[in-house]
């Protein structure tokens, strides 16, 4: 059966990404509409405060054109312009917004410790394990960051220490 959204029309077509993690999936689309380019992302699963959904219910972006999406414990996107993106669970900082605990139920943008304008930008590779605690991304320069739970190092800073940015 195809996988369906809330308003139970399926949403395989257009799909360009799917990613599962942690008890919970993300499905990026690219579909056209009468002349118009749609880009839409869905989620189901567990959803932390609004708890197990079995249809995908769709993510709002304001406007941003969504190129890659992963799931681990947390859900990440990235633009088209390469415009990092995170929510979910944070206890271990995996949001990357600056703090450490809560929740966040939207999308709301990564942010780098070492960029003037503190956002992560220019990722053309975005990724996280399906149980993990922690994301990491490339940018166009080549250049991994990495967020998140750092009890084994897996950031790569010489650190076990976890992050709330991306380092």
């Amino acid at each position: 059966a195809a996988v369906r959204n809330e308003h139970d029309t399926a949403v395989q077509t257009g799909a360009v990404s799917v990613s599962a993690g942690k008890n919970r999936s993300i499905i990026n689309t690219y579909s056209f509409h009468a002349g118009t380019a749609e880009n839409a992302v869905y989620t189901f699963g567990d959803l932390w405060a609004s708890g197990a959904q079995s249809l995908p219910m769709r993510v709002e972006f304001n406007g941003a054109q969504v190129a890659q999406v992963t799931a681990g414990a947390d859900f990440f996107a990235a633009s088209a312009e390469g415009m990092v993106y995170a929510w979910g669970d944070n206890s271990l900082g995996q949001l990357g917004n600056g703090s450490f605990g809560g929740s966040q139920q939207t999308p709301a943008p990564v942010y780098q410790s070492k960029k003037d304008d503190g956002y992560l930008t220019g990722t053309v590779s975005l990724a996280a394990g399906s149980t993990s605690t922690h994301a990491a991304a490339m940018d166009s320069e080549g250049i991994v960051y990495a967020w998140g739970g750092n009890e084994c190092g897996q950031l790569g800073n010489s650190l076990q220490n976890n992050s709330n940015l991306a380092v």
